[in-house]
């Protein structure tokens, strides 16, 4: 993508100081204001060695981040896409109108993106992703009991869906939080890779169901993932909200460890 510029920070932090200048003049071009006359940018801490990023990303700091984030991301696709997926099939088992469960079910992802919005900078990115994990896996719950009325079961399909969205989202907004520069691109990509394969599970999971009962037993399946996604959101040893964006694994000036967790 030749008409996209780099990250100013990455190309400070891996030593293109000159780069990263030009990048900004551009930029002050491109919004009509002037850098000041003696701008200069002062080169970031360098990291004591160098390492792969895939070392970086299982090193001792950022192991369990990492495992855990590898679970979430798996978790979320499972639960998000599973639901998506199902929901039209589930519904037509039911004798009910699934293209307007469907279209219901894709506007509530409007009020759950807003409703993460509002959440992370309230109670933190960790505590966000618990809340609409379990209320994701409640409401999921509750749609795998395929004998309740057509009324309650689009309640909960709505609920569902909005609602582990907002955890998905509200991973893309910790992931490249809690990575440090260097490695950040890098740790976003390879999560993402194992929501793919999650995506491949799922799609079987979902299209190989034949009646309403085995499509209540896929759903129950993304409930129990959602339910581990929030699980191991409180298990993540760093809180991101309001720290600082770190530069390298050496700094320590960012994603520092809530009381009463411990240091992976």
């Amino acid at each position: 993508f030749p008409w996209l510029v780099e990250s100013p920070r990455y190309l400070a932090v891996t030593g293109r100081m000159d780069k990263a200048v030009e990048v900004l003049k551009l930029a002050a071009q491109k919004n009509r204001v002037r850098l000041p006359h003696n701008f200069k940018l002062v080169a970031p801490k360098r990291p004591a060695h160098n390492q792969s990023h895939l070392r970086t990303l299982l090193g001792k700091k950022l192991r369990v981040t990492t495992l855990l984030l590898w679970g979430l991301w798996f978790c979320s696709v499972i639960s998000y896409y599973g639901l998506s997926f199902v929901t039209p099939l589930y519904f037509s088992f039911q004798n009910g109108n699934e293209y307007v469960v469907t279209l219901l079910s894709a506007l509530a992802e409007i009020p759950g993106m807003v409703a993460t919005s509002y959440l992370v900078d309230r109670i933190g990115r960790k505590k966000t992703k618990a809340v609409m994990f379990s209320a994701g896996g409640a409401a999921t719950l509750v749609l795998s009991f395929n004998s309740l009325p057509f009324g309650v079961l689009t309640l909960a399909a709505i609920v569902g869906r909005g609602s582990v969205l907002g955890a998905f989202n509200d991973l893309y907004v910790y992931t490249p939080e809690v990575y440090p520069t260097t490695s950040r691109a890098f740790g976003l990509g390879l999560c993402s890779a194992v929501a793919r394969i999650a995506g491949i599970i799922v799609s079987y999971i979902s299209f190989a169901n034949e009646s309403a009962s085995e499509a209540a037993s896929a759903v129950l399946v993304y409930s129990i993932a959602a339910f581990a996604g929030a699980v191991l959101s409180m298990m993540l040893p760093y809180e991101t909200k309001g720290r600082k964006l770190e530069d390298n694994d050496t700094d320590n000036s960012a994603g520092t460890l809530e009381a009463g967790d411990e240091r992976d």
